[in-house]
């Protein structure tokens, strides 16, 4: 993922990456398939056929991912530690068996993270809807990507 922006300065790095670990859904599932819980990612040709964002949509969007992927990055260090060396499974907020069998603890921090992830993007002012529709339509519209990207290093 990092060559896709590999004409940003290293600081910007993490802010980018941020964005395509999002849309990638990797690692804890991230919040794209935590809020499909509520199956709104089911139904992708609303997050395609919506494509203008006003600015203040996209500042709510940019400054809840910006408060997520820290917290993202601290639960993956510690459930990898509980895990001692095994292998991370690939972990879904919506999908509780994709962590049913992790240790207790692991299991609720994978729990608390998709908790607090919901309640960063609404407390940003966004619906889970709206914060989906956002994440669907980023990975088929390099402009919203990049206006994203603009957002987010304007909050940083």
């Amino acid at each position: 993922m990092l060559k896709l922006f590999s004409w940003c300065p290293s600081f910007l790095k993490l802010t980018l990456v941020t964005t395509a670990l999002l849309l990638a859904e990797t690692s804890l599932g991230m919040i794209p398939n935590q809020l499909a819980t509520r199956g709104l990612l089911q139904n992708s040709s609303i997050a395609q056929a919506q494509n203008n964002y006003d600015e203040e949509k996209l500042n709510s969007y940019a400054a809840a991912v910006l408060e997520i992927e820290p917290i993202r990055e601290e639960v993956k260090r510690k459930i990898q530690a509980e895990l001692d060396g095994q292998p991370m499974p690939q972990m879904a907020c919506h999908r509780s068996e994709s962590y049913q069998d992790l240790p207790e603890e692991a299991r609720s921090l994978i729990i608390n993270y998709c908790q607090r992830s919901e309640e960063i993007v609404e407390n940003q002012g966004l619906s889970v809807s709206e914060f989906n529709e956002i994440t669907q339509e980023i990975q088929n519209n390099p402009e919203l990507r990049q206006r994203v990207q603009d957002k987010m290093l304007e909050l940083q």
